[in-house]
């Protein structure tokens, strides 16, 4: 459909602002040249749930799941499985309290 656009409407513009993106699978497909423009590259870090919870020293709220529905749910739900070695005991039991869904 924008491919469509681009070629019915020539003062359309698609602007696709990527770090990752293989420019040549897009270009060919649309059709239309690549503009680079360079700039300053900033690291980039992961932070993950644990991270997010040790940092704000998060409590979850009692769950409104019955505990025999978690029941079911304890071998599919990831956050049981942090790791102690990384993360303070307290986050750990704020992952395991909180159900994914």
């Amino acid at each position: 459909a924008i491919r469509d656009m681009v070629q019915t409407y020539p003062n359309f513009r698609v602007v696709l602002m990527s770090a990752t993106v293989d420019t040549t699978i897009f270009s060919n497909y649309f059709d239309c040249p690549v503009v680079e423009v360079l700039g300053k590259m900033f690291s980039v870090q992961e932070y993950f749930l644990e991270d997010a919870i040790e940092f704000l020293e998060f409590h979850p709220p009692p769950s409104k799941i019955p505990p025999s529905d978690e029941d079911h749910l304890g071998d599919t739900n990831k956050n049981l499985e942090c790791d102690r070695s990384i993360y303070k005991p307290s986050t750990c039991i704020a992952m395991a309290k909180m159900v994914e869904r």
